[in-house]
């Protein structure tokens, strides 16, 4: 079976303690989390091991535009090591059958007091295309963190 594992390095110009509340507080999240051209009307965390998140995006930028409108995306949190490293579960609510359950896990690297390095690893992805949205999406997601980043 290929490997279908996304990986993604970002340098964020923010203390990696910014970096950690903005992916796992719902207000921040709210700001963010999602793909340029969509908001996120709303997030929800119970950050602790076993604990769930869900996030909603909402518009009209999502490359398969049967996915266009409103959408709910959660898991379950597998690793929390604050504030260096995250890991999560992914699965689309609404979702065809042939879509399952990912897996995120986040590295924050303290490169200096106000610069952190961002690892996104996104692996299990059912087929090429599910891989190659994701790559888009996280692409897209990480200019508006950046740009949440410069406003904080």
């Amino acid at each position: 079976m290929k490997d279908r594992t996304l990986r993604i390095t970002h340098t964020l110009y923010a203390p990696i303690e910014d970096v950690w509340d903005a992916w796992t507080n719902p207000e921040s999240m709210k700001q963010w989390l999602s793909p340029e051209g969509m908001t996120t009307p709303d997030a929800s965390v119970d950050l602790k091991v076993g604990g769930a998140y869900r996030v909603i995006m909402e518009g009209k930028n999502m490359p398969n535009p049967d996915h266009n409108g409103q959408m709910a995306v959660g898991g379950e949190y597998l690793e929390i090591e604050k504030p260096t490293k995250l890991v999560f579960t992914w699965l689309w609510e609404d979702s065809p059958v042939d879509t399952h359950t990912t897996k995120i896990s986040l590295l924050f690297n303290k490169i200096d007091e106000n610069t952190t390095e961002l690892t996104i690893t996104h692996s299990g992805f059912a087929d090429e295309n599910m891989q190659k949205e994701h790559d888009m999406g996280w692409k897209s997601t990480l200019r508006k963190l950046d740009m949440f980043i410069k406003k904080s």
